[in-house]
């Protein structure tokens, strides 16, 4: 981890309370969207029913549809598993909390249909576009980088069969929680444990939280620095994926802007109608990459959820 991140990182500890050993969950804005806090030793258990799209922005890959989302947590002392998320609760208090935490990369879910950022969705099967170039044929126009002005007059695809793999990358991180009111925000770093990318990341997120009789909104505004080498490694193009060097691409560090709407409105105790949607702005970084065909990215989902 880099020495900027490691002081970050002391910082937020030292913003911290003394280290509370209370068995109580962490009940911030986000789990008010399931009726009620988590007692301790016990699960969350929610399943959404209905459909969505996950829109994902690589040229090669399909979107993601959306079918059932389960959400489940668990809290037991100090440790708790929240959706994708594993860790410890160093701090916890009524105004805020420290929290160390594992996850795994966000970028990593638009390859691998199991990556815990997708739950349970089912992909679109990929089947052959009679419209995409085959081995060894010129490629179109629209499916040249933007700097194809500068290529040949005959450039060729990526790989054999447009497959770019890239490794699920496991990230431990540090985030500082705080509350008030209905306001809260999160300044989290993050670092790669596995050796997949080595990058680090940072993110500042504020969250506002309405409720209105039945009707439950949640707004979350973030900004999410990716490293060069967490980027890079997502996005840029190398000897290992392609043949030609003309499609060789290097990604410098970048920041996306995320935007969050949640809609949940209680039909009964156990029963809700539920709505989300999510817009993320891309870094140049990554929409000028010739694996990226979007600058931005949409996710909603509509449908019912079940608290158990």
């Amino acid at each position: 981890m880099s020495s900027r991140l490691l002081l970050i990182a002391a910082l937020l500890l030292n913003l911290a309370s003394p280290l509370s050993l209370a068995n109580e969950s962490d009940c911030d804005l986000e789990q008010y969207l399931a009726e009620n806090c988590i007692e301790p030793g016990e699960f969350n258990i929610s399943v959404a029913l209905g459909y969505g799209v996950k829109e994902n922005p690589y040229r090669y890959e399909d979107d993601i549809d959306l079918y059932v989302l389960p959400d489940i947590s668990f809290y037991y002392g100090n440790w708790f598993f929240d959706k994708d998320t594993f860790g410890y609760s160093v701090s916890n208090t009524a105004s805020q909390s420290v929290n160390v935490t594992l996850s795994l990369s966000d970028d990593s879910a638009y390859f691998h249909d199991y990556h815990l950022a997708n739950i349970t969705p089912a992909r679109s099967e990929s089947v052959p576009d009679e419209n995409k170039p085959s081995f060894g044929t010129a490629l179109d126009d629209e499916y040249l980088p933007e700097h194809s002005e500068e290529l040949p007059q005959t450039t060729y695809r990526l790989t054999d069969s447009f497959d770019i793999e890239r490794k699920i990358a496991g990230h431990i991180g540090l985030e500082w929680n705080r509350y008030y009111q209905t306001w809260s925000y999160q300044l989290a770093v993050s670092q790669d444990i596995t050796g997949v990318h080595q990058g680090h990341g940072l993110t500042l997120k504020l969250n506002k939280f309405w409720h209105w009789d039945e009707l439950k909104v949640n707004t979350n505004l973030a900004l999410k620095y990716k490293s060069e080498d967490w980027v890079n490694y997502y996005y840029g193009v190398d000897d290992n994926d392609t043949f030609d060097p003309n499609w060789h691409y290097e990604a410098e560090a970048g920041v996306n802007i995320v935007a969050d709407l949640v809609l949940v409105y209680g039909l009964n105790d156990a029963l809700s109608l539920l709505s989300t949607f999510r817009y993320e702005k891309l870094d140049d970084e990554i929409s000028n990459s010739p694996l990226v065909d979007k600058n931005h990215l949409t996710q909603w989902f509509s449908g019912f959820i079940y608290h158990f």
